[in-house]
């Protein structure tokens, strides 16, 4: 590379983009050939427009002669972030980093910025206060080991753009609470409003949920007696499992703001069903076990970590139907309230995710 096996042994202790120059500090101005071949996912700013901004931070610096700089990666959307895998060689020297960014035009602004610190190092960063420059530290000389080679650390520019795009790191467990109203059809007798309230753990895009729901129906015993009928309450268990469709990778936790996902979830309820005349002679009281399985679509809406709006839609098929009979001093016992072979559901509830 031109240089001396002594100096090429100090440079080990240099930051990165200085172990991948090959002169000294004095070398002459001259521009030296760079060659970006970065891929990009369609809309992100292409290796063209990463050269330029690479040549408008450079400016007018010096720029060593020596061996072709190439740089040569990717940009790739993960999840709702984008990752920058990039490869910077000169030479023999070579040295990749992978980092991750809110958006593409940033990871493509990082990725020119690597490019112009291994290009020019001092080109980048606080300008020197005018008046004599101050000579740089000598490097302490120590003998060339050509069997350890120790990654070289990043310089400081480096590591402030490494900071500012590098997301908070996603957990593979979390913790969730959730309540909120729930309205149904075909279970009860209309119209049926009621409440829910559950506890989930995650891992990765998977959730266990665990939880109660409430419902309450009434309608009338007798088309001629306005003033008695029959009034429902459901309350029951309930355990299911719901997968993240979209994005299929697991999404960030807590959910962030716009941050927008589609579940599916699986599940069982338990409990009863039980019913009570009004408006009679003699009141009665029954009750009925309730078994059904159950499916359910949720949409969860970033609002402020950690709160979240999921609305959700579903149905449960009853395995067990009870029917709810009462004579009301009629010739022939009248059948009051018996459940649906599919029952609808559709809620809201606030989540606030740990």
């Amino acid at each position: 590379m031109g240089v001396t096996r002594e100096r090429r042994a100090s440079g080990y202790q240099l930051a990165l983009v200085v172990a991948l120059l090959p002169g000294a500090a004095g070398a002459q101005e001259s521009a030296a050939p760079v060659e970006i071949a970065i891929e990009v996912p369609q809309g992100c700013p292409d290796s063209e427009a990463i050269r330029q901004e690479t040549e408008r931070l450079l400016g007018t610096s010096p720029r060593p002669e020596g061996v072709r700089l190439r740089a040569s990666g990717a940009i790739a959307r993960r999840g709702d972030r984008y990752e920058l895998d990039l490869t910077i060689e000169r030479g023999s020297n070579r040295i990749a980093r992978t980092l991750e960014a809110r958006s593409c035009e940033t990871a493509a602004d990082v990725a020119a910025l690597l490019i112009s610190l291994a290009v020019a190092p001092d080109s980048v960063g606080t300008p020197e206060p005018s008046g004599a420059p101050t000579p740089p530290a000598p490097v302490p000389e120590r003998p060339a080991s050509p069997e350890v080679h120790a990654p070289p650390p990043l310089p400081a520019s480096l590591d402030r753009a490494r900071t500012a795009t590098t997301p908070a790191r996603r957990d593979l467990l979390g913790f969730a609470v959730r309540a909120g109203p729930l309205f149904g059809v075909a279970d009860l007798p209309f119209p049926q409003v009621g409440g829910q309230i559950a506890a989930a753990l995650r891992i990765e895009a998977w959730t266990i949920e665990a939880g109660f729901e409430g419902g309450y129906g009434a309608n009338r015993i007798v088309e001629n007696r306005p003033d008695a009928g029959a009034s429902f309450l459901r309350l029951v268990g309930l355990l299911r499992g719901c997968r993240v469709l979209a994005p299929f990778v697991a999404p960030a936790w807590p959910r962030p703001m716009p941050g927008v996902d589609f579940s599916a979830c699986a599940g069982v309820e338990v409990g009863q069903i039980s019913g009570e005349t009004f408006g009679v002679f003699i009141p009665e009281r029954a009750s009925g076990l309730w078994l059904a399985p159950q499916l359910d679509l949720r949409l969860g809406i970033g609002i402020t970590p950690p709160l979240s709006l999921v609305p959700h839609a579903g149905l449960a098929f009853p395995l067990t139907r009870p029917s709810f009979l009462i004579s009301a001093n009629e010739p022939k016992p009248i059948l009051v309230h018996q459940p649906g072979p599919v029952a609808g559901r559709a809620g809201i509830t606030f989540e606030a995710q740990f």
